[in-house]
């Protein structure tokens, strides 16, 4: 048996978190160790699922395969994101400094 020393504020904080993905502190550990021994890779925990597997590894899938990719896809005013972005931190600067952007 292991036993392993965790400051009290995390483990609060880490205890608060694991709740909410239906995990208990001991099972994190666990599914983290065995996934290391079996993959040799650290598992993504904001991709766990709910029995507590990881969903995939960093290192596995290509961004393409993230659920948000492509999430505005179909947006018109993100055609350009250089240009959106431009757009709307001009908005900002002229409200700080008073003049438009010398882009």
């Amino acid at each position: 048996m292991l036993t392993v020393e965790i400051d009290p504020n995390i483990e609060v904080k880490a205890d608060a978190v694991l709740h909410n993905l239906g995990l208990s502190l001991q099972d994190a550990v666990r599914i983290t160790l065995e996934h290391i021994v079996e993959s040799g890779q650290f598992p993504l925990w904001n991709e766990v699922t709910k029995s507590g597997e990881p969903a995939h590894s960093v290192y596995e899938d290509s961004p393409e395969n993230h659920p948000a990719f492509g999430m505005w896809a179909d947006r018109e005013d993100m055609t350009d994101p250089s240009a959106w972005i431009r757009k709307q931190r001009s908005a900002r600067r002229r409200h700080l400094y008073g003049a438009a952007d010398a882009v």
